[in-house]
Formats: structure tokens, C-alpha cells, sequence
């Protein structure tokens, strides 16, 4: 595998997890915010 390959698909992983991180945590707020 090349390097650039590898630190494209590690970007891309990043980004993407990244991505997913922003909707739990805003599930997560928006669900505390019901609870209280």
C-alpha cells in the first residue's frame, strides 16, 4: 500500500468517525435534555 493511499484512508476514517461523533453526542444532549 502506498503512504499517500494510507493517509487518504486514514483522513477519510477521521472524518467519518468524526462525523459520527457529532450525532451520539448530539442524540446524547438532546436525550439529557428531555430528562430534565
Amino acid at each position: 500500500m502506498f503512504p499517500i493511499d494510507l493517509a487518504f484512508w486514514t483522513a477519510s476514517a477521521v472524518a467519518i468517525a468524526s462525523a459520527i461523533g457529532v450525532l451520539v453526542v448530539k442524540d446524547i444532549f438532546r436525550a439529557a435534555l428531555l430528562l430534565i
